[in-house]
Parts: structure tokens; sequence; C-alpha cells
């Protein structure tokens, strides 16, 4: 009799943690993200008082939780829920596995959100190490981490620190997307991005000419992306002091502004004025 009632009470906390869970999601799917919060944190404790705080459950509860405090922007409360989820998975995997690594940058992410960058740092780097020795430098799951800590690098401004990062990302997407999807295309224009804001103006060159041809080639010449990176070619020109190139480009990108968005649009001023820019620099 004892033993059914213990499993009956058993059965009960888990249906009750299985309520819980259901109202918190529809809850977060409803878009009512404060309403889930109180739902979430009972959520977490019925799973901690019903498996335990190194199962499964409860190390979903805690995400889950984080995730809705990141729907708020409160990433404060979210730090010591992935501070948790570190301690657990080294107690329970080691600081050598990929489950490690994973909570080490779901934890960075939460530092560098509330732009503690000296803390997120160092714990990017050891889950890099991590994921480097599992899966190598040519896999999803190390691209991911190596995304977050370039970004980090980017948003101090150490730019030399973050482009070979940035360069294996786009390694990465190259093997594992193909140069023709979008994965792609968002690492080499990020890459291209940085090359210029660090100066790199002719290696900047080469991947807005890749950018563009990708672009020509999926949508065709009449699209305004198109036009503002020949627009862009032909400032990174000027700036080299290659006139003929710019001036190549630039008008390029003016007929195809005056076509699709007319000659009273700002997009085509813009490119008068750069055309502008360019004769006053040639004299």
């Amino acid at each position: 009799v004892i033993l059914l009632l213990t499993a009956f009470i058993r059965q009960s906390a888990a249906q009750t943690h299985a309520e819980l869970e259901k109202q918190m999601l529809d809850l977060f799917n409803a878009g009512k993200f404060s309403d889930a919060i109180p739902v979430a944190i009972k959520v977490k404790d019925a799973a901690r008082k019903e498996y335990g705080d190194t199962a499964n459950r409860y190390l979903l509860s805690l995400t889950n939780l984080a995730f809705i405090y990141e729907k708020l922007t409160n990433y404060s409360a979210t730090e010591p829920l992935y501070e948790e989820l570190v301690a657990i998975r080294k107690k329970t995997v080691g600081t050598d596995h990929p489950a490690y690594a994973v909570a080490l940058n779901d934890l960075a992410n939460a530092y560098y959100a509330s732009k503690k960058y000296e803390a997120a740092q160092p714990l990017y780097t050891a889950a890099l190490a991590i994921q480097k020795k599992w899966y190598g430098l040519l896999h999803p799951e190390y691209g991911v981490i190596a995304r977050n800590l370039a970004g980090l690098y980017y948003e101090l401004g150490q730019f030399e620190k973050a482009i070979p990062y940035f360069e294996e990302c786009l390694t990465i997407a190259k093997k594992v997307n193909g140069e023709k999807e979008p994965e792609y295309y968002a690492a080499l224009e990020i890459l291209a991005l940085v090359r210029v804001e660090n100066g790199n103006y002719r290696q900047a060159i080469t991947l807005y000419t890749e950018l563009a041809g990708l672009n020509k080639e999926k949508n065709g010449e009449d699209n305004e992306e198109y036009a503002n990176q020949l627009n862009l070619l032909g400032r990174l020109y000027l700036d080299m002091a290659d006139y003929n190139n710019a001036e190549l480009f630039m008008k390029k990108g003016m007929s195809i502004r005056k076509k699709i968005l007319g000659e009273e649009h700002p997009g085509y001023a813009q490119s008068i004025n750069n055309l502008g820019a360019l004769y006053r620099a040639k004299g």
C-alpha cells in the first residue's frame, strides 16, 4: 500500500509539472512573457523536486526560464540561471564535453547582452576550444561560438582579433551550406564590413565584388541592394584613388537607382553627391 501511495504521489507531481509546463508554453506562445515568468519559476521548482537538480528536465526548465527573461531583455536575471547550468554541467559531464561548452556559450551570451565583455570573452574562448577538440574547425557547432567570439571582438573594436574568426565562419558556411545559400552570403557580408572598418579596402573590394555578383545572379541587376553594393564599391575605389573604377561603379549604381527608385529618391541624390566627390577628387 505504501509503495502504491508513493507511486501515486510521484505520478501526481509529474502531472503537476506537466500541467505547469503546458501553461507556461501557452503563455509564451501567446507572447505573454511577463505572465509566463512566475509559471516558469514554478515549473523549475517542480522539476527540481520531482526529478532532481541534475536531471535533463530541470536543466530544460532553467533554460526555458532564462529564455523568457531574455525575451523581456532582463539579462541580469538570466545570469544566475546560466551560471547554475554551467555548474551542473561541470558536475555531470566535466569540463571537456560539448554540453559544457554549450552552457559556457549561453552564459557568455548573457554576459555579452549585459555588456560584460571581459567576463564573456574567456567563456567563449574556453567553449570554442572544447568544440574545436570535439568537432574540428569546419563544424557548425564550432562556427556558432566562433561567430559569437568574433562579434565580441568586433564590438570592442578589436578588428584584428575578430577577422580570423569571421573568416572561419565564412569557410564553415561555404562548406556546410554552399556559396549560393543565405548563410554564406551573411558571413561574406559581415567579413566585408569588418574589412572596411579595419581599413583593408582592397580585401573589402574583393568581398563586396563577390557579394554583388551573388546578388546579381540571384535577384538580377534591378534591385536596390545591388545598387547599394555598386555604390559602396565605387566609394572604396575612390578611397584608394582608383578613379576609373570608382566612376564605373558609381555610374552603374546611380543608373539602377534612377531606374527603380526615381530621381526624387534620396538614394539617387546620394549617387549624384558621390560622383561629385569623385570629380572633385580627380581635380
